[in-house]
């Protein structure tokens, strides 16, 4: 994508967190008016905010369930991309 106006991400932020369940801030408070406005707007809608990947619940486990799907329906390409899981080596 390519680079953007600060103006640009406002808007999408307005548009794409009402729709999140919750939000991870990457930065310190006071660090990026965008990241402090956009913890302003999930807290206004009630949103989580996550600011430590630890204190994300079941993180791990949803990890482990998603490299475990993609290896299943062998979606998930090998060393060599041009190899799928299925083919013989």
């Amino acid at each position: 994508m390519p680079p953007r106006e600060n103006e640009f991400w406002y808007a999408f932020d307005n548009l794409i967190i009402p729709k999140c369940d919750a939000i991870f801030k990457f930065s310190k408070d006071g660090e990026s008016k965008g990241a402090d406005a956009e913890e302003k707007l999930a807290k206004k809608l009630g949103l989580i905010i996550y600011k430590n990947f630890d204190d994300i619940p079941h993180i791990n486990e949803m990890k482990s369930y998603t490299d475990e799907f993609f290896i299943t329906n062998k979606t998930i390409p090998t060393n060599n991309p041009q190899k799928r899981l299925d083919e013989k080596y």
